[in-house]
């Protein structure tokens, strides 16, 4: 599909060439040709990281909290990522150009290029996972599901010490491929159960999802837009899981990982599912003897296994069970992490980054394993060494694609020695495996399914394709987070962006979906890759009832009481379609609404459908989106453009003119701009006037003198951000000259614009602090 998607793409911007005369017409031929090449930059992007397209796992990462991703082994797909992006811009422009055609219009041509793009889109990667992603037409329990909430272990059960090596995939071990790459493994391997069948399922090819897919038996299919785990309290809390079976029997579980525990929600996950000690890079950090020995991921996987022994010797000392949980780093994608106790380990001859590091991993993750295998403890122990998915795109990618891809997952138990399992199998499997292994009666744990239990197949042997089982189960796996609900009411606190529901605790902005009996039926927050909470409300269907928790709009936007003058935040509730306007509330304080008092609000409101109130609220939320302000000002100049000029008084605003084809961002300050009949706009001089006025760079020339020689009939000033912090005097060498007089009444973070017309008079106009300013010039 890609290739076929690509050269429709071709086709398409062939035929465009010399067939339209009209603005529009070519405006649409512009945006298509950039959205298709960006979905297939896109996809190639995701693609080159992942190996299989834009699956589950890119979906999810946009969607979570980046911090601890070490962005820099990545710096070379950034830079390409930026030419690319920068290169289909120009593209599009040159399309937007190149398909006018001034004297014979061919709307043949025209329409089929329009059709040809549409079938490239049709066909388009990336879309095409997406959909495959979101697929599910199952809902209620599945029947393959079996929720254990207590398994029985015997009096005195054995320890678990549980090594996920990242990406070390079972395929590395195939000798034809890569002779004598995991020596030491493989000779561990004849000392182990090793399970040789272990396939990759829908759900669970990320670091986050393999977690949770070897505690818990399911895939991570994440709530609506994916983006419940950066501001959710709890980690898949309907969801049972070891740590919650294993703390019923008085295990002391302990999870340590090299990477920050806010990455993708490892630290949440492990906290909601009953680990008493959770330690990441920022925990462990003051542990290390130099500070600075650490990777752009985290710790390097010599310190930590030192670590983790030492922390395996203190748990043994205790008369308690123990489980020991750790996740490694080195062998991370794209090109690996060597620890400095492997300075001179190398693979073959060592220019395989990737091969080396997963080289350098034999050594230290065995040498681990024999220092456990030899310990007091080992009788009263199991190990279970295991890859948490399969490697994504590396160095190594093509040796690995070389074969089929499998899983690695070895179990170290009193008792068994060199057995192989080629009973076919996926992550999900591994819990249930453990609790086998440990003397619980219990094989089976959500999806999975014991590999050791010969008389129950694995969902993997049990269907034809397990991907689409599970895809068809989504609606039940994200009903496994578990919304809080409103029984005890709702308290939001602005100081701390904190949504109170009973025992629950959400950040905020957050936009909870309800149904008609008030029960939560989502949650949202707010994500880079999404549009923004405001355009989801304008998006929802009339007769959905909502509760919006986000930063305030415009005064003027929907009227709220009290006046948004001093405030932050707002809180937004009721149905787009009802028979009445829904109502916005300044939140100044700490507020609380008792069950009674929302029931009394939200159950107020009558569906009327898509009516004219409808039409009007909606409108307003996506001006409010677009401009962030629902007051857009029509101003009639005498030149024959239109363009939207948007003043921003907060720092992370974006104030822009928009020219109809493209956007024009500017600085902060005053930003003097002339505006020509084309749709042109042209920045004839910029000041940041709220830098102290020694530090100023001097003026070109006036604000007066420049209108004055330019040839521009219509100009327009526009601050961003604050036009002054320390001194109104700060203004005066930019606009002392002119005849403008209400800037000398802008207080800080106020927005402000002024359109002077050579043929009409000039006009200012001033906006609230902390808001925006928009005028739509026609």
């Amino acid at each position: 599909m890609t290739l076929l998607s690509t050269l429709l793409s071709l086709t398409a911007i062939a035929l465009s060439f010399k067939s339209i005369r009209t603005i529009p017409m070519r405006v649409i031929l512009a945006l298509l040709c950039f959205f298709q090449l960006f979905l297939l930059g896109f996809y190639f992007v995701a693609d080159h990281l992942t190996g299989s397209g834009v699956n589950e796992s890119v979906l999810y990462h946009l969607n979570t909290d980046m911090e601890g991703a070490g962005l820099k082994e990545f710096s070379y797909l950034i830079a390409l990522s930026t030419a690319y992006l920068l290169s289909i811009l120009l593209m599009s422009t040159l399309l937007y150009r190149k398909s006018y055609n001034k004297n014979h219009i061919k709307p043949i041509r025209y329409s089929t290029s329009i059709a040809v793009f549409i079938a490239a889109l049709a066909t388009n990667p990336t879309l095409l996972d997406i959909g495959r992603a979101f697929y599910s037409n199952q809902s209620g329990t599945p029947s393959d599901y079996i929720d254990i909430k207590k398994a029985s272990l015997p009096e005195s059960p054995k320890n678990l010490v549980f090594i996920y090596l990242e990406s070390l995939e079972r395929t590395y071990f195939n000798e034809r491929i890569f002779p004598n790459l995991l020596p030491e493994l493989s000779a561990l391997e004849q000392q182990a159960i090793s399970f040789t069948d272990i396939r990759q399922a829908y759900g669970t090819g990320w670091t986050i999802a393999g977690i949770t897919a070897s505690q818990c038996g399911v895939p991570l299919i994440t709530p609506a837009n994916g983006n419940a785990m950066g501001s959710m309290d709890q980690f898949l809390p309907r969801a049972n899981c070891l740590g919650d079976l294993l703390s019923k029997h008085n295990y002391e579980l302990n999870y340590l990982g090299g990477a920050h525990l806010n990455f993708a929600g490892k630290g949440r996950f492990y906290k909601t599912h009953n680990f008493q000690r959770i330690e990441g890079l920022q925990e462990l950090h003051h542990t290390l003897k130099n500070p600075l020995y650490t990777s752009s991921w985290g710790l390097f996987d010599d310190t930590l296994y030192d670590l983790a022994y030492q922390r395996f010797e203190e748990l043994s000392t205790k008369n308690q069970p123990f489980g020991l949980f750790m996740l490694t780093l080195d062998t991370h994608h794209p090109s690996g992490l060597q620890s400095s106790t492997c300075k001179e380990v190398q693979y073959a001859d060592g220019k395989n980054p990737m091969l080396n590091a997963v080289h350098c991993a034999d050594r230290l993750a065995s040498s681990f394993i024999r220092r456990l295998l030899s310990s007091k403890a080992a009788d009263n122990t199991i190990i279970v060494v295991a890859s948490d998915h399969l490697a994504m795109q590396n160095t190594a990618s093509g040796l690995l694609n070389q074969s089929p891809r499998r899983n690695l997952l070895m179990m170290f138990a009193p008792n068994h020695s060199g057995d192989q399992i080629s009973k076919p199998g996926s992550t999900l499997d591994t819990g249930p495996t453990i609790l086998q292994l440990l003397g619980s009666p219990i094989r089976v744990l959500g999806m999975g399914r014991s590999l050791l239990d010969k008389n129950t197949p694995t969902l993997t042997e049990a269907h034809t394709s397990l991907d689409d089982t599970l895809t068809s189960y989504r609606n039940f796996f994200k009903s496994l987070w578990s919304f809080p609900q409103l029984e005890a009411g709702i308290t939001v606190q602005p100081n701390s962006q904190k949504l109170f529901l009973g025992q629950r605790v959400l950040d905020f902005p957050a936009l909870i979906l309800l149904n008609a009996d008030l029960h939560v039926r989502e949650v949202r927050f707010p994500s880079i890759e999404d549009p923004s909470l405001s355009y989801q409300v304008s998006d929802l269907a009339p007769e959905q009832l909502f509760i919006l928790v986000d930063h305030c709009p415009g005064k003027k936007s929907i009227n709220p009481a009290p006046p948004l003058s001093d405030t932050l935040f707002c809180m937004s509730y009721g149905a787009l379609g009802a028979d009445k306007p829904f109502k916005r509330l300044a939140l100044r304080e700490k507020i609380h609404f008792s069950k009674y008092q929302l029931e009394e609000e939200l159950l107020a409101y009558k569906v009327q459908g898509a009516g004219k109130l409808y039409a009007e609220q909606r409108q307003q939320l996506l001006l409010l989106d677009r401009y962030g302000t629902a007051d857009v000002i029509d101003y009639k100049s005498s030149i024959n453009s239109s363009f939207t000029l948007i003043s921003s008084s907060s720092p992370s605003g974006n104030s822009r003119i928009e020219t109809g084809t493209s956007d024009m961002e500017l600085s902060r300050g005053l930003t003097l701009i002339g505006l020509g009949n084309d749709q042109s706009a042209v920045v004839l001089q910029h000041q940041d006037t709220c830098e102290p006025y020694r530090h100023q760079e001097p003026l070109v020339d006036s604000f007066q003198n420049i209108i004055n020689r330019e040839s521009f009939q219509v100009f327009a000033i526009i601050a961003h951000d604050s036009a002054w912090c320390r001194d109104k005097e700060d203004m005066r060498p930019a606009l002392e000259s002119t005849n403008l007089d209400a800037w000398r009444t802008l207080e800080f973070r106020t927005p402000y614009i002024a359109i002077i017309d050579k043929n009409q008079t000039q006009q200012e106009f001033l906006g609230s602090p902390n808001e925006s300013l928009a005028i739509r010039i026609n």
